[in-house]
C-alpha cells in the first residue's frame, strides 16, 4: 500500500503542469484519465464561466454601439407601459406576456406608479448591426427624486415622455431639469396619441414654450397599442450618444440601486464607467471603505442573467461572496474600484446620503406583537435603505419606532407594504418634519422628534433662532381652479413666487411653502380643491426662521408624550381646540375632575373638562336645613380636592389608538370617489342611443366605445322611421360597418303599419324591441302614437314572442290643456300602469326617467317593468336647460327633488333601473336657432358622466361616499340592462375607470367639417373609461 502511494506521487510530480493564465492544474493519471482542478487563489468567489450565446453576441458589440437611456415623465404618463413595448420589439420578452415587467413591487402595480429604479438590457439590430441598449425605468414621483437623479447619472440620453391628452405636468418639468442638469440628450415622445382627447399640437407648443425643445422631431406613439413604438428605437440609436470609457482603464463603478436577496445578500445595480469587473475581483467602496469579493456579475435581461464580465459602458448587477448582509452598506451614488487601483481612481461626483424629511412614530396595537412587527420593518428596510429607523418608547403606547421618510408618498407606500405584505396591525402618528435650532454660540442642530424640542426657558435664554424647512412647490392646473389653489396656498402660509400660463387654459403656479404644511395632507386638499386635476411637484428650499413652538397635550397638568407636535404659533389655538375636544371623547370619567389642556410653552391655548361622577350627598337631607346642606357640600368638595391631588388618571391604551386614528382622519386624505380610480368593470351596456343617419351616423357611431360601451339598444326614429324588418336590418348593417366591435340591439318604430305578423317577422330576424313615441312630443315623432288601444293586438303578440316594449313616457299636449314639459311624464304614468295591468307578461321599459314620481311608479309595478336613467339627467334641473340649449332634451329635467331621486336610484342596486344614455346628437346649428332641437349628446363620455354625477352628488351631500360601491355601479352600468334584455356579453371585455386630466371637447367635427356636434358638459373635466 505504501509503495503504491509513493509510485502515485512520483507519477504526479513528473506529469503535472500549471497553466499560468487560467490557474488550472492538469494531472495525467497512469490509467489514461486526465483531470483538471481550478485553483481559488486568484478567483475564490466561483469557477470560471463559459460564455453563452447571449454573451458571445454582446462581446462582439463595441462600446460605440452601446446606448444607455431612461424615460423622463410625470407619474402615470406611461413609462412602464412604453418599456414593455420596447422589450417586446427587441425580443427580450414575449408579446402579450407579463405587463409592467419593470414594476416588481405589489404596491407599484396596485398604485400604477414606479417606486424603485429598474433596468433592462436589450439587443436591437439596426441596419445590419447589433446595438446593446440599457433602459432604466425611473420613478416619476418627487419623493423618489434620489432614485431618479442616480438613474439619470447612468444614462447618456432620455426619452421625454408626455401624455398627449394631459400635456406637460409638474413632475415633467422637475424631472426635465434633473435630466438637463446631467446633460442628457432628450428625445420628445408623445404618448396616448390615439385617445380622442389627445391634442398633439398643443403639447408640442408646450414643449417649445416650457423647455425650448423643437417638437418637429417628436414621435407620436400609443404605448398601450404599440402604435409607432417601432420608430422609437432607431431614434434612440441616432440621437442618443454612446457612453465613453476604456476597458483597459482602472475600474470605476457607479452604484445606481440595490435590493436584497435572501440567499445572495444585497445585489447592486451598477453602471461601469471604466474598466472591467468579473467574479472573483476584489473591490472597495469609496463611501464606506469596505472591501468585497465579487461573487457574480450579470445583466438584467429582463431578469438576472449571469455573465463572465461587465465592461465599460454596460449597466448590470453584481453581488459579493461572502454576501453584503446589510442594505445600509450599499450607498446609492457610491463608487467602487479594484482594491489595487484605489489610489489611481477618483470617485464619481454627486454622492450624498438621502435625507429624511417626514417623520412618524409607529407602535404595535398589541405590545405582544412588537418582535414580529420589528422583523417586518427590518425586512422592508433591507430593500429601502432611505428609511431611517430608531427605537423609541411612549408611556401611553409602549415600545415603538421613529421612522423617517423622503416624503409623504414614501411614508404611505411603506405603511401599505407593512399592512399588505406583512399583515401588520400598527398605530401611525400624524407626520411631522425636522426643525433646526440655531444656538447663540453659532451651533446648529436639526431635531426630528417633537419631544426633544427645547422648553420655553431654553428658547428665550440660549437659542438665537428656530427654523423650519421650506419647499418650492410647482403646481399645474386648469385655469378654472386657479382661485381655489391660490386660496389654499395662502391659507397654508405660502408665498407666491410666480404665475404663468403655458396654454390658454393651463397654469403653472409656484409657491414657497413650509414643509410642515405640505405633510399636513396638502396634496389631498389640493386634489379636493381641483377635483383631482392639479399636479404637484416640489424641491427643497432650505430652512427659514419661523415662529414655531411645541404643542402638547396635558391631562391634569401631566404631559402626554405620545401626542406632541411642532407647529407654527398661528395654528396653536385652532389645532389645540381640535385636540382637546377629540381627546375628551376617548377618556373615561373618573371619581374626580379631569382637565385636558393643549399647551404651548407656558400658555394654555385650549381646555376641556371632564366632570366627575358625583354622589348625591343631599339625598337624605331636609330641604330647610341650609347650614347642614352647605357643610355637606363643602366636605364633598374638600374630599374631591384631596382625591385629585393623589389620584392618577387611568387612560386606556385603546383611547390613544382611537384618538390618533381620529386625528389622522381629521383632514380628508381622499377626494370623492378616489376609491374608484383604477376599478375594473365589464364593458357598459347603453340601452338607449340615437345614432342618426348619413354623415351624422358616420361621426357618432365610432364614438360608442370611447364612452366605455360595447352594447347599445338603437332607437328607430329616423326619417322616415324604421317600421319594417328590411329597413331595420339594412340600418344595422350600416352601423356594423362603422363599428364592428359593438353589439347593436335593434328596434322598430310603433306605427299603424306594425302588425302582429310584423312582430313575428321581427322576432325571427333577431330584432329586440319596439319603441313607442307619443305624437309630436320630441324629435321625429310626427308619426307617433295618439292612442294605444289600436296596438293591443300587437302588444299581445309581443308578449307571446317575448319582445320588449320601450315607452317614451310623456303625454302629448293634444290630450289635455294642462299638459306641459314639466308634468307630461307624470301625466303618462297611469297609462304605464294600465298597460302593465293589461299585459302583465309584456316586458316594458319606461325610458329616461326624469321624476321621483316616475321612479316610484316603476317600483310599484311588477318585475316585467323596468326603466332607464340617462347620463345627463343626474346633473340637471329645469334651471339648467332653460339657459343652455345643449342641456335641453325630452323629457326635460325637473326639480332638485327629482334629481336627488335619480341619483339615489342610480346607485341603489335596484335591478329595475339601468343605464340608457338617450344620447341624441344634433347638428350644432340646430341648437342655436330660436326653436332648438331636443336632445343631449353624451356618447363619447357615457360612463365618465355617470361617475362625474355621483361625485357631484357626494359633494352636494345627496349621496354618502359609502353609498357608491363597485357592485352597485357595475349593476347599473353593465349587468341589469343586459339581464332585463336577456342578452349575454359575448365579448367579455373590461374597462378601467381613470380620473384623467382631460377636458370634454368644445365641439366634435366630421373629417370634412360638414357636421358639427356639441357634447354635454363641454369644457368640463371628466372621468375616462379605459379599455383593458
Amino acid at each position: 500500500m505504501q509503495s503504491c502511494c509513493w509510485a502515485l506521487r512520483s507519477a504526479l510530480r513528473q506529469r503535472h503542469s500549471l497553466n499560468a493564465s487560467t490557474g488550472a492544474w492538469t494531472f495525467a493519471i497512469r490509467d489514461g484519465f486526465k483531470r483538471s482542478f481550478t485553483t481559488t487563489s486568484a478567483r475564490r468567489a466561483g469557477p470560471l464561466k463559459v460564455q453563452g450565446e447571449l454573451e458571445q453576441r454582446i462581446a462582439k458589440i463595441p462600446i460605440e454601439r452601446f446606448r444607455n437611456f431612461c424615460i423622463v415623465a410625470h407619474v402615470d404618463h406611461g413609462k412602464s407601459t412604453l418599456s414593455d413595448r420596447l422589450l417586446e420589439l427587441t425580443g427580450t420578452i414575449e408579446p402579450g406576456g407579463k405587463k409592467q415587467i419593470l414594476d416588481k413591487l405589489d404596491v407599484e402595480r396596485e398604485r400604477g406608479i414606479t417606486v424603485k429604479a429598474q433596468t433592462c438590457s436589450m439587443i436591437y439590430n439596426y441596419m445590419g448591426e447589433d446595438y446593446l441598449l440599457h433602459l432604466v425605468d425611473t420613478p416619476g414621483h418627487v419623493d423618489f427624486r434620489a432614485e431618479v437623479s442616480r438613474s439619470y447619472a447612468s444614462c447618456g440620453g432620455a426619452l421625454l415622455l408626455v401624455d398627449a391628452s394631459q400635456g406637460v405636468q409638474a413632475q415633467t418639468v422637475a424631472n426635465f431639469y434633473l435630466a438637463f442638469a446631467q446633460n442628457l440628450a432628450l428625445v420628445p415622445v408623445l404618448n396616448k396619441v390615439d385617445l380622442p382627447s389627445a391634442d398633439k399640437d398643443r403639447v408640442l407648443e408646450q414643449l417649445q414654450e416650457t423647455f425650448e425643445l423643437d417638437g418637429s422631431n417628436a414621435i407620436g406613439v400609443s404605448a398601450k397599442t404599440g402604435m409607432n413604438v417601432d420608430k422609437v428605437l432607431p431614434t434612440i440609436i441616432e440621437q442618443i450618444p454612446a457612453p465613453v470609457g476604456k476597458e483597459t482603464a482602472p475600474l470605476k463603478v457607479l452604484l445606481v440601486d440595490s435590493w436584497y436577496d435572501n440567499y445572495k445578500g444585497v445585489i447592486l445595480l451598477v453602471r461601469i464607467f471604466e474598466g472591467q469587473i468579473r467574479a472573483g475581483d476584489r473591490v472597495k467602496s469609496f463611501a464606506t471603505g469596505s472591501e468585497y469579493i465579487v461573487g457574480e456579475v450579470g445583466i438584467m435581461y429582463p431578469l438576472e442573467t449571469p455573465q463572465t464580465v461587465l465592461r465599460a459602458g454596460q449597466v448590470g448587477y453584481i453581488y459579493f461572496n461572502p454576501g453584503m448582509k446589510r442594505s445600509k452598506e450599499a450607498k446609492v451614488g457610491d463608487t467602487y474600484t479594484h482594491t489595487h487601483s484605489i489610489s489611481k481612481v477618483e470617485p464619481l461626483p454627486g454622492f450624498e446620503e438621502p435625507q429624511s424629511m417626514v417623520f412618524v412614530s409607529a407602535f404595535p396595537t398589541d405590545q405582544s406583537e412588537f418582535s414580529r412587527l420589528e422583523d417586518s420593518i427590518n425586512q422592508l428596510t433591507l430593500n429601502d435603505r432611505s428609511v431611517l429607523v430608531t427605537k423609541e418608547s411612549s408611556e401611553a403606547l409602549g415600545a415603538g419606532w421613529r421612522l423617517g421618510f423622503l416624503g409623504t408618498l414614501h411614508c404611505s407606500v411603506f405603511e401599505d407594504r407593512l399592512r399588505q405584505e406583512h399583515g401588520a396591525s400598527i398605530i401611525i402618528t400624524p407626520p411631522s418634519v425636522p426643525f433646526k435650532v440655531v444656538w447663540k454660540g453659532g451651533k446648529e442642530e436639526v431635531i426630528s422628534n417633537p419631544n426633544h424640542f427645547p422648553d420655553s426657558q431654553t428658547v428665550h435664554g440660549k437659542i438665537e433662532s428656530l427654523q423650519e424647512p421650506y419647499i418650492t412647490a410647482t403646481i399645474t392646473m386648469p385655469e378654472e381652479y386657479l382661485g381655489k389653489v391660490i386660496e389654499l396656498c395662502e391659507g397654508n402660509r405660502g408665498e407666491q413666487e410666480s404665475l404663468s400660463f403655458f396654454t390658454a387654459t393651463q397654469v403653472i403656479l409656484k409657491y414657497a411653502l413650509p414643509l410642515e404644511r405640505l405633510v399636513d395632507d396638502f396634496f389631498g386638499k389640493l386634489k379636493s380643491a381641483t377635483k383631482g386635476y392639479a399636479s404637484l411637484d416640489y424641491e427643497e428650499a432650505g430652512y427659514k426662521d419661523s415662529n414655531i413652538a411645541k404643542l402638547q397635550l396635558h391631562v391634569n397638568k401631566a404631559p402626554v408624550d405620545a401626542v406632541a407636535r411642532v407647529i407654527h404659533i398661528s395654528q396653536a389655538q385652532r389645532l389645540g381646540k381640535e385636540w382637546v375636544s377629540k381627546f375628551k371623547e376617548h377618556v373615561d370619567r373618573q371619581m374626580f375632575e379631569v382637565v385636558i389642556q393643549a399647551v404651548v410653552g407656558k400658555s394654555v391655548v385650549a381646555r376641556e373638562t371632564l366632570k366627575p361622577f358625583r354622589k348625591d350627598v343631599l339625598q337624605k337631607l331636609h330641604a330647610a336645613d341650609a347650614s347642614r346642606r352647605k357643610k355637606l357640600l363643602e366636605k364633598q368638595k374638600e374630599g374631591r380636592r384631596k382625591l385629585r391631588a393623589v389620584g392618577n388618571v387611568a387612560i386606556d391604551n385603546k383611547a390613544f389608538q382611537s384618538f390618533l386614528a381620529n386625528l389622522t382622519r381629521s383632514t380628508p386624505t381622499t377626494m370623492p370617489l378616489e376609491k374608484l380610480e383604477g376599478v375594473e368593470l365589464p364593458a357598459a351596456a347603453d340601452m338607449h342611443v340615437h345614432l342618426r343617419e348619413n354623415e351624422m351616423m358616420e361621426l357618432v357611431t365610432p364614438m360608442i366605445r370611447r364612452g366605455g360601451v360595447n352594447t347599445v339598444f338603437v332607437m328607430p326614429n329616423l326619417v322616415p322611421p324604421i317600421t319594417t324588418v328590411a329597413h331595420c336590418l339594412a340600418y344595422k348593417k350600416q352601423l356594423q360597418e362603422l363599428a364592428s366591435d359593438v353589439t347593436f340591439l335593434m328596434s322598430l318604430y310603433l306605427h299603424p303599419h306594425i302588425s302582429p305578423a310584423t312582430v313575428k317577422e321581427a322576432k325571427q330576424a333577431g330584432i329586440t324591441g319596439i319603441k313607442s313615441y307619443p305624437h309630436g312630443v320630441t324629435t321625429h315623432s310626427d308619426h307617433g302614437v295618439m292612442s294605444y288601444e289600436q296596438f293591443y293586438p300587437v302588444f299581445e303578440e309581443m308578449e307571446r314572442q317575448d319582445m320588449v316594449l320601450n315607452l317614451h313616457g310623456e303625454l302629448p299636449p293634444s290630450q289635455g290643456q294642462d299638459i306641459t314639459v314639466l308634468n307630461a311624464e307624470e301625466s303618462f304614468l297611469p297609462t304605464l300602469k294600465d298597460l302593465h295591468r293589461r299585459f302583465p307578461n309584456l316586458r316594458i321599459i319606461l325610458e329616461h326617467c326624469t321624476s321621483a314620481a316616475a321612479i316610484q311608479a316603476v317600483k310599484d309595478c311588477g318585475p316585467t317593468v323596468a326603466a332607464t336613467i340617462t347620463a345627463h339627467h343626474p346633473f340637471l334641473i329645469v334651471d339648467d336647460w332653460a339657459g343652455d340649449p345643449h342641456c335641453f332634451c325630452k323629457p326635460v329635467a325637473k326639480l332638485p327633488s327629482d334629481r336627488r331621486a335619480i341619483l339615489k336610484t342610480l346607485i341603489s342596486g335596484d335591478p329595475k333601473f339601468f343605464f340608457g344614455t338617450d344620447s341624441a346628437p344634433h347638428p350644432a346649428h340646430t341648437k342655436r336657432a330660436d326653436r332648438f332641437a331636443a336632445g343631449v349628446f353624451t356618447q363619447p363620455h357615457a360612463v365618465g358622466y355617470v361617475v362625474d354625477a355621483l361625485e357631484q352628488g357626494i359633494e352636494t351631500g345627496v349621496l354618502a361616499e359609502e353609498d357608491v360601491t363597485k357592485e352597485k355601479l357595475q349593476g347599473f352600468l353593465c349587468d341589469f340592462g343586459r339581464r332585463f334584455y336577456k342578452v349575454q356579453d359575448e365579448r367579455q371585455e373590461r374597462i378601467s375607470l381613470q380620473r384623467r386630466k382631460e377636458v370634454v371637447e368644445e365641439i366634435l367635427r366630421s373629417e370634412d367639417g360638414k357636421v358639427e356636434v356639441v357634447p354635454f358638459r363641454r369644457g368640463k373635466m371628466t372621468w375616462e373609461a379605459k379599455w383593458l
